[in-house]
């Protein structure tokens, strides 16, 4: 079986690969600085605040061991109310006293129907989580802008801890403020992983040029290659020599 048919072997792609090694290197590096570019001037900042609240079911008369039996049957009720249309239109109302939503824009979207929209940017950018048998919840928000995350958290805390009765009967003054948020910070927004594709991508674009170039090119540069042609063995070769006249020449 001829070469061909076997296919490249390691040594073939290896002599590949170096040959072309500038354009895998060049390929390689404009995609990497690409990446970079786009993580670092493309890709907007991601701040996240956090605050907790403590789930306090002494108001419903439970103590010692059934008040935390009893506090752990309200966390998955809490994590699906903040998470409900009701309760975020309430925090969004509340974003749009404080400033961070223009008035006349939510009114607008409410016409239009779009105002669900912007609840589903807010449920999106929401999370929770507790540890088992905690009765602390831990309440994040991400944004863009770190004030705005911070000011979502505070505003679901406030609206959280002074739910009514004629509000939900069940949640009310069970939840208590654990800690609001002080402030925000900086999380990662993917731009390592932005930087890693691009490396990769360039590093195989860069590949599979040399490749094609190579297999895409018929020019005989040795004897192997003529043996392919002719499918048979080359029993000599002859050299390539200056003739006295051409030395003369010179």
């Amino acid at each position: 079986m001829d070469q061909e048919k076997e296919g490249l072997s390691l040594i073939d792609m290896w002599r590949i690969i170096k040959k072309n090694i500038l354009i895998v290197i060049i390929s390689t590096v404009i995609a990497t600085a690409a990446a970079i570019v786009y993580a670092f001037v493309m890709v907007a900042p991601k701040y996240q605040a956090n605050g907790s609240v403590l789930i306090d079911t002494s108001s419903k008369k439970e103590t010692g061991t059934d008040s935390i039996i009893a506090g752990l049957r309200y966390v998955p009720t809490l994590n699906d109310y903040l998470y409900e249309e009701k309760f975020l239109t309430e925090v969004a109302e509340d974003l749009t006293q404080k400033g961070f939503y223009n008035a006349e824009y939510i009114a607008q979207l409410k016409e239009n129907d779009r105002f669900p929209t912007l609840l589903n940017s807010l449920r999106s950018s929401l999370s929770v989580s507790n540890t088992e048998n905690s009765l602390i919840v831990k309440i994040y928000f991400n944004s863009t802008e770190g004030e705005f995350a911070q000011a979502a958290v505070e505003s679901i805390i406030s609206k959280i801890t002074t739910i009514s009765a004629d509000e939900y009967e069940l949640l009310s003054g069970v939840i208590k403020e654990a800690s609001s948020a002080s402030g925000y910070y900086s999380v990662s927004n993917g731009r390592t992983i932005y930087i890693l594709v691009g490396f990769v991508g360039g590093l195989v674009i860069g590949l599979a040029i040399a490749f094609i170039k190579e297999l895409t090119n018929n020019d005989i540069h040795n004897s192997e290659d003529v043996e392919k042609i002719v499918n048979a063995k080359v029993l000599g070769v002859i050299p390539d020599f200056e003739t006295k006249k051409e030395k003369k020449n010179d």
